[in-house]
């Protein structure tokens, strides 16, 4: 018999035994020595979860609310080790109620366990979240349609906590941006027919309305500006459309891809004063500039820019640092934030932190003040009043170095990175007002935002799906991905710009782009439809002919006519 199969059986006889009461703390000690059978975690089964977890999670459910105090007094104070254990035995039971084809009101205390358990370690910060994550929920479970269902109230039977959406710490990164994606429709969907109402009355046949933004070319970011400042909040949650003017194309995605690769890599240039370069690590952050200099009320259209690239499903090219997303999302920047903006300021900052003699103040000669370039001209702020002549020694250097990176990048010289930034993030939440937002993880909203550079381009080929006479083994097809292969790098990356609107792919992976090849006339070029990531290939078999066009029509990729 399976040992495991004998452990489920022996624990089934010992439930039966167990008073219906834990009656003294040292009874609690059960709850943290028993999840270590193997029973718990390895080849778990319903029949499992009846015989061993569901008699146990009643157990712990009976405990009084003293001990229950003190249960989640010892939770917060496990190792590493011991933490990952407790979240792994619930997280299994969940898993294998879920796979099972049921639903959360199966698994309801398993899932309030494992909250609170995540509740603990936003605390305490025991384990990484991602601990908590059912990577595969989005593929077992349609999220979308439930999270609709949920919200839009379609099963009026249900509470929200008969939804996994309603467990958000379940979901990864992609799932997560998945729930945002069908909120951001729905709240599309009832701003613009709100407008139409308002308007006149719902028309038969009226197409859904938009927010229209119409910009010249030559003066992308001008027309930008201005046009976003004259929308309401309302306008900026309809879904977008552009029209760059005196180009042909209507716009079903395709425009608006291309604008925001455009509008966002000139206004990160520095004539525009809204942000500085770091020249080591190539990211940007406010440039602290007065008002005077640069508007405060541009830093609020370019975050409702960003915003209505998040809720329209646009990746943008924003090369800012981690710390930037953890400002939208009210977590503190630490030294590895300045670190990754400005390395060389980091590591000194780190050197002084790993010194170990006791002459800091000597070798170090600092006080706790800091220093801006405003102009080229350097100014000099305190950190703390009097901190130009307190001396930074060895029992106060941690302060020093978390008062630095505040001033380095939340305040700036007068505050004025903080009052541009706290612009930026008002624009956003004018764009982007959403009640999941608050359960992404920085890096994970980075990814929502900017797109991952995980590219894995023999993946992608297995991705394509093709169309008419062409199939993977059609000669066109074999002499493209010949000279496919043959491009560099950059060119790779050039391509995926060309055929997606971004060098950049969606936080779910190359499978999220979609790709489609179909045939087109021997005497044309490459053409790439950006709207549907769709490329139509010459019908020749000339491997070098197919590289030589195919360089030819990544190197010219902006500008839309009729095909």
């Amino acid at each position: 018999m399976d040992l495991n199969i004998q452990i489920a059986d022996s624990l089934s006889i010992a439930y039966a035994s167990w008073n219906s009461k834990v009656s003294c703390v040292e009874g609690l000690r059960l709850f943290f020595i028993l999840p270590w059978l193997p029973v718990f975690t390895e080849n778990v089964t319903l029949d499992t979860i009846f015989k061993v977890h569901t008699p146990f999670i009643e157990a712990l459910y009976s405990v009084s609310e003293s001990m229950q105090k003190t249960l989640g007094n010892w939770w917060s104070k496990l190792s590493t080790r011991h933490f990952r254990r407790q979240v792994i035995v619930y997280k299994r039971a969940v898993e294998t109620i879920l796979r099972a084809g049921k639903g959360p009101s199966k698994a309801r205390q398993f899932l309030l366990t494992l909250q609170r358990l995540f509740l603990i370690n936003q605390n305490f910060h025991i384990v990484p979240l991602e601990t908590f994550y059912i990577e595969d929920l989005g593929q077992i479970h349609n999220i979308k349609l439930e999270y609709y269902n949920m919200v839009t109230k379609q099963q009026p039977f249900k509470d929200e906590s008969d939804y996994w959406t309603h467990y958000p710490f379940l979901l990864n990164g992609a799932a997560k941006g998945e729930v945002l994606f069908v909120e951001a429709g729905l709240i599309q969907a009832m701003h613009a027919q709100s407008a139409m109402i308002a308007s006149g009355g719902l028309i038969e046949g009226v197409t859904m309305q938009h927010c229209d933004l119409t910009v010249r070319r030559d003066f992308i970011v001008s027309d930008t500006m201005h046009k976003l400042a004259g929308f309401s909040e309302i306008d900026v949650r309809k879904p977008l459309k552009v029209t760059i003017v005196g180009e042909e194309a209507d716009d079903a995605g395709g425009v608006r891809k291309e604008f925001f690769l455009i509008v966002m890599r000139k206004i990160l240039q520095p004539e525009y004063g809204m942000f500085t370069e770091n020249e080591e690590s190539r990211l940007v952050w406010f440039s602290g500039m007065p008002a005077e200099f640069c508007e405060r009320e541009q830093f609020r259209q370019l975050g409702r820019l960003v915003g209505l690239a998040v809720y329209n499903n646009v990746i943008v090219p924003f090369p800012f640092p981690l710390a930037l997303y953890k400002y939208l999302l009210d977590i503190e920047p630490t030294l590895e934030d300045l670190c990754e903006l400005s390395p060389t300021e980091g590591r000194g900052l780190q050197s002084l932190l790993d010194y170990e003699e006791d002459d800091v103040e000597d070798v170090f000669s600092l006080t706790f003040s800091i220093t801006f370039s405003i102009f080229g001209e350097i100014k000099t702020v305190e950190l703390i009043p009097g901190g130009d002549e307190k001396p930074v020694t060895k029992e106060n250097r941690e302060e020093y170095v978390k008062l630095y990176v505040s001033h380095r990048l939340e305040l700036g010289y007068n505050n004025e990175i903080a009052n541009q930034a706290r612009e930026f993030r008002r624009g956003f939440s004018d764009a982007l007002h959403s009640r999941v937002l608050k359960f992404f993880q920085p890096r994970e909203l980075k990814e929502q935002i900017s797109g991952t550079e995980n590219y894995d381009w023999n993946e992608f080929r297995e991705l394509v799906t093709y169309k008419g006479e062409y199939t993977a083994s059609h000669p066109a097809v074999k002499a493209f991905w010949k000279a496919f292969f043959a491009l560099d790098e950059d060119e790779k990356k050039k391509f995926l710009q060309f055929l997606s609107g971004s060098t950049r792919i969606p936080v779910g992976g190359m499978k999220d782009l979609h790709p489609f090849i179909q045939p087109t006339a021997p005497e044309t070029l490459p053409v790439a439809h950006t709207c549907f990531n769709l490329l139509d290939l010459p019908n020749i078999s000339d491997d070098v002919e197919m590289l030589r066009r195919l360089r030819i029509s990544i190197e010219h990729t902006e500008g839309f006519t009729l095909v």
